[in-house]
């Protein structure tokens, strides 16, 4: 074999086996740490998410899949003219400590909204939370906690619906990614928090595993005390007027619900 020609065969083998240890570093930074993927109806409806605080219990049921896959999947119901603040209640919500405090977490899952569902002027999706309970949310402000739900707005645009210590309700991405009516969509969230003290956390959107958004220099938290303690399902119409409330009895499906670690794309489950 002529020398050149060595040598190209030399840098190309260099160059593949870089490539398949840099392959072996991505894998390496996602490592899954929970899972929900298995619904039975009745007591176990929430095993595995070790839940606390549910609201709306009865709005809850265990369906086969609307797509017609093989498993059975979460289905929240939303009667007609529901919203946060009407009666019936429309709220569904419960938090979740599936592990332990974490500085950073990808939260993903798949999200299905029925095909005649109105998404009106919008309302909530699960997210992330950390600090205390039942105050990172209702427009109250942020103290010792937060949470980044995610909101669908008029028409599907995204969002994260963000409580920070230096602002609540904080709209962040609208537009940069659309829900889709009649089929599985799977959403997730990064989110890495500051140091305290410095505005070095942030925040990474994916849809179907293409990153649609990403913001910096946020702060989650101002000491070492919060952390993201878990998910924070909370989902409803709403808005706190009846300008937001569902026109027909809506469902939306959930499944494949998975916390990971590493920003890269997150996993997602067949």
């Amino acid at each position: 074999m002529r020398p050149g020609m060595l040598s190209l065969v030399i840098a190309v083998i260099i160059a593949a086996l870089a490539c398949e240890d840099n392959a072996h570093v991505v894998k390496r930074k996602i490592r899954e740490l929970w899972r929900k993927t298995k619904f039975t109806q009745g007591a176990d409806m929430f095993s595995g998410f070790n839940a606390g605080g549910i609201i709306g219990r009865h709005a809850f049921s265990v369906v086969p899949d609307p797509a017609g896959g093989p498993d059975q999947v979460l289905r929240v119901f939303f009667p007609n003219g529901s919203y946060s603040r009407a009666s019936p209640v429309g709220v569904v919500q419960f938090y979740a400590w599936p592990t332990g405090p974490q500085s950073a977490l990808m939260f993903s899952y798949d999200v299905y909204f029925s095909n005649d569902f109105d998404f009106v002027r919008g309302g909530k999706l699960p997210g992330l939370w950390g600090g205390r309970t039942n105050t990172c949310s209702a427009l109250r402000r942020a103290v010792g906690c937060f949470s980044t739900r995610f909101m669908w707005r008029s028409f599907g645009a995204g969002e994260v619906y963000a409580y920070l210590p230096e602002k609540s309700a904080w709209s962040l991405g609208r537009g940069k990614w659309y829900f889709r009516k009649g089929q599985w969509q799977n959403i997730a969230q990064y989110i890495h928090l500051n140091t305290p003290g410095s505005k070095d956390g942030y925040i990474k959107v994916f849809m179907n595993r293409e990153q649609v958004f990403n913001v910096t220099d946020v702060t989650f938290r101002t000491d070492y005390t919060v952390n993201i303690s878990g998910i924070f399902f909370s989902t409803f119409f709403g808005g706190k007027d009846p300008y937001w409330a569902a026109t027909r009895d809506s469902y939306i499906y959930f499944k494949n619900f998975v916390l990971s670690t590493g920003d890269e794309a997150p996993l997602i489950l067949s």
